[in-house]
């Protein structure tokens, strides 16, 4: 069960560390690939403004390069602002918000001149004669005029400097928790006294990424304990005459958050921070929307004008005022929030809110721990496949939901916990399979053929307990005298160790070489099986090959122990095959277990191997592997020699049982005749077969039993276990 839990308790997390960096320690990084995701779906699928709103058409006009040349270098006088402002209304303009700072007073005013150079106040005179247009010598105190009688908005700005300005043109109502939201603080600037107190004021402040692409305005700043809105949204009260601007704000699970702002009869849905994301124009959309400032104060484009919002601002780049956004680059400041407003005037707002963003993490972690069992359900192959099935549904589904109703879904960061977990399970699964291989490999390769050991370190699940019936060729394998051997070296434990290795190693060999298992040794024994895990079709000629080369790496061990010790006792070795349906599969406990196989055929092999030195014999097999070989089968390699007829305990139907020569063996025939003789129950025939058997070669054993079978009538099968 842990080693279950093992792969999904490192799933949960890698995916726990993701969401609490997306939720609660979004870093810089998270950030930018939350930026990422949502400005995709923009740069797709670009939104379209369509006005709703009568009376919001807002209008750049821009100190560029062309009014400059004109005007001269900035900063211009407030004569010619002032002035320029009085010609803007004439031409009907209903608001003109000014995206420029007057921080500080008019150096190019007479009355400044008259202080700094005391040459210059000492003429006769001065004041009178030198004025504007208006008759104002004090430029601040005419512009502050110009701005009192007009529906006008200057800026503020944050320039990251203490201040302690306090003026505020509007009444903030807050509705709700609104203290307790995370609204944007710091310090603004705003204009000198003479105008702050002469025109609504509205801040300019932006939110970027760490790209610098505006995505967002603020629509509220605090800034010393006060509320200033944004200059599109002071520009709308203007436009309505509003004099209170209503933020209303709920409290979801402790925490507060801004729901919407009232400005007159506008109603402006906002994010938790009081934000409105902008939907992001073309750079040929900000260029139908702006008119040089030395045109529009000329008096020509009146029509363009005339019942307009004007938002005056710099767009020469030597200004320095210029952004950048997801869907245009160098974009003057004041077309950001000509922007807002003809988004405002659209009723046109995506929501990119805190719900938005935890319904995001709860689909992206839900279906991120889909994508793990993907891993360990089905093969690598398709579980990739699967993974950008998963992906591709979520990543549509949060595509559909912003054409729909323009919510903005995380899909990049639904991807990224997706990934996370879909590769986290695969790596686990790559590494964990790899050190199972390489321990299977290592623990079996001694045991098991190579393919074999190679199947189960791709099946690992054969090493589960539990087995199947297959139809298996069994081979024991004994040295004989063994006890004689021990006794031999009773006194060098080591050299008997030896001796057994020496003798074990090759004939291990010589059944994995012709595909056969090992299932274990027994002392100085051997259990083999053919035809389980692989499927062997051969299995009962390999089993039959094995031995007789197993015979033969006996003689080769005995020639070199020989040759090391003259005195060294030979080593013999006693093989019984048996083969029939066994039950074959991991077999023992959760804690050890074999891969073996039981049952009838096995005891029977068992004991054919205990019987060869009755027979004088290397190899006893049973009837069942002859046919399953046919006798065919044994030429070219053996010489298939019956040898009795005999009653296995606890069966009544007698089995025939043979043994295998190396070809060229004469008295191997001799026998066979012998046991003709017997099969027919031919005693006269039987005797001669012995007559030449007694002649021959062969092991005493077998002149023996033929010699007593030939002085007997009644030719019934013998038991396996009589003497």
């Amino acid at each position: 069960m842990i080693k279950k839990l093992t792969p999904f308790g490192l799933v949960f997390f890698v995916l726990g560390v993701l969401v609490f960096l997306r939720v609660f320690y979004p870093t810089q990084w998270v950030n930018r690939l939350t930026d990422l995701s949502l400005d995709a779906y923009q740069q797709m699928r670009p939104i379209s403004l369509e006005k709703q709103v009568e009376g919001i058409e807002p209008l750049f006009i821009a100190i560029d390069e062309k009014s400059l040349d004109e005007f001269g270098q900035w900063p211009w006088d407030r004569d010619v602002l002032g002035s320029s402002l009085i010609a803007l209304y004439e031409q009907g303009a209903s608001v003109v918000a000014l995206d420029i700072l007057f921080a500080e007073a008019d150096r190019s005013s007479p009355h400044q001149l008259k202080e700094r150079f005391a040459a210059i106040g000492d003429l006769p005179n001065f004041e009178e004669q030198v004025v504007n247009g208006y008759g104002y010598h004090n430029f601040d105190e005419f512009f502050g005029d110009v701005l009192s009688q007009t529906p006008s908005v200057i800026a503020m700005a944050a320039t990251g400097q203490p201040s302690s300005f306090e003026y505020s043109s509007f009444a903030i109502a807050e509705i709700g928790p609104v203290s307790g939201a995370p609204i944007p603080s710091g310090e603004l600037t705003g204009p000198i006294d003479e105008l702050a107190t002469s025109a609504a004021l509205g801040h300019v402040s932006m939110i970027t990424g760490i790209d610098k692409v505006v995505r967002s305005i603020p629509a509220l700043v605090r800034s010393n304990d006060r509320l200033y809105p944004s200059l599109a949204l002071a520009t709308l009260a203007q436009v309505q005459g509003a004099t209170t601007i209503a933020v209303k704000a709920s409290e979801h699970d402790g925490f507060a958050a801004i729901e919407q702002i009232k400005v007159g009869t506008l109603i402006i849905p906002t994010a938790s921070d009081g934000s409105i994301r902008l939907a992001s124009q073309t750079e040929e959309y900000f260029e139908s929307r702006t008119l040089s400032f030395s045109d529009a104060v000329s008096g020509d484009y009146a029509d363009q004008i005339t019942g307009r919002i004007l938002i005056v601002g710099a767009s020469a780049a030597a200004l320095g005022d210029i952004h950048s956004m997801i869907n245009a680059a160098n974009v003057p400041g004041p077309l950001v929030h000509v922007n807002l407003l003809e988004q405002i005037a659209s009723e046109t707002y995506i929501e990119n809110t805190v719900d938005s963003m935890v319904w995001s993490v709860l689909i992206g972690a839900a279906a991120a721990l889909v994508a793990p069992l993907l891993v360990f359900w089905l093969p690598p192959i398709f579980a990739l496949f699967g993974f950008f099935v998963v992906a591709g549904a979520v990543s549509y589904g949060a595509w559909m939901t912003y054409v729909s109703s323009l919510i903005l879904m995380d899909w990049l960061w639904m991807n990224v916990l997706i990934a996370a977990t879909f590769f986290t399970a695969l790596g686990y699964r790559i590494v964990v399979e790899e050190s199972q291989k390489r321990f299977i490999t290592g623990a079996f390769s001694t045991y098991l053929s190579p393919d074999v050991v190679k199947q189960i370190a791709d099946e690992p699940d054969r090493l589960s307990l539990g087995g199947e019936s297959r139809n298996l060729s069994i081979l024991f394998a004994d040295i004989r005298g063994f006890t004689t051997i021990s006794e031999y070296f009773k006194d060098s434990p080591e050299r008997l160790a030896s001796l057994l290795n020496r003798l074990l190693t090759p004939l291990t060999y010589d059944i994995q070489n012709l595909g056969g298992t090992v299932d274990k040794y027994m002392g100085d024994a051997i259990m083999a099986f053919w035809n389980a895990p692989l499927d062997d079709p051969d299995d009962a000629l390999h089993a039959c090959q094995a031995a007789l080369a197993m015979v033969n790496s006996c003689a080769e061990v005995n020639r070199l122990l020989k040759e090391e010790d003259p005195t060294a006792p030979d080593l013999k070795v006693g093989i019984g095959i048996n083969k029939g349906v066994c039950t074959v599969g991991n077999l023992g406990s959760d804690l050890r277990f074999d891969y073996s196989c039981v049952g009838d055929p096995v005891n029977l092999a068992a004991r054919l191997e205990g019987v060869t030195k009755k027979y004088g014999v290397d190899v006893i097999i049973s009837l069942p592997v002859v046919e399953a070989m046919g006798r065919d089968q044994f030429d070219g390699f053996g010489l298939l020699v019956p040898l009795d007829r005999v009653i296995v305990v606890g069966k009544t139907e007698p089995v025939e049982i043979f043994t295998v020569l190396q070809v060229g063996i004469e008295w191997g025939e001799i026998v066979e005749a012998c046991f003709d003789a017997v099969d027919q129950r031919d005693q006269a025939k039987l005797l001669v077969a012995e007559d030449r058997l007694s002649k021959s070669n062969a092991p005493e054993q077998i002149k023996r039993l033929y010699h007593d079978r030939a002085r007997v009538t009644d030719f019934e099968p013998r038991s396996l276990d009589s003497k």
